[in-house]
């Protein structure tokens, strides 16, 4: 649909603008409507926290009762996936759904856990990046 399409350019946009005062910086945002770069500022806002609620939120591995895995998991999520989300990756939370994706990719390198804690922690990083992506007409007050 046309709030659909216009979620995905509004993200684009939020990806690219990097100052929002007068004179605008990044892609041509002096060309949106004032009532649009309302909807964006604020929409990058919910959206980024957003983002940082779910980096925040570790994995449930309330199948598995091996104590050391759970470890494992949340010693890594707190020491690799918090900073490569909101510090360690330039313009950190700027870039959520891509960011999400490098995650993906580290948490493919991760060692000493199950198979099972690794699907399960997958499971749980798509589950955040869908989420994210599926609420982005809200975000930026299309809906």
């Amino acid at each position: 649909t046309d709030k659909q399409l216009l979620a995905v350019l509004f993200y684009d946009l939020s990806v690219r603008a990097w100052q929002f005062g007068p004179p605008f910086t990044g892609r041509r945002l002096d060309t949106l409507a004032p009532d649009d770069v309302e909807r964006l500022v604020r929409g990058i806002g919910v959206l980024r926290a957003a983002h940082t609620t779910r980096a925040a939120t570790q994995p449930n591995l309330t199948n598995h009762t091996f104590i050391p895995q759970h470890h494992v998991v949340n010693t890594f999520w707190s020491t690799t996936v918090v900073p490569t989300l909101l510090v360690t990756v330039p313009n950190a939370a700027a870039h959520p759904i891509e960011d999400w994706e490098y995650v993906k990719e580290c948490t493919a390198r991760i060692a000493n856990i199950c198979m099972d804690c690794k699907v399960n922690m997958d499971r749980h990083i798509s589950t955040c990046q869908k989420a994210i992506w599926n609420t982005l007409p809200q975000y930026f007050g299309l809906e």
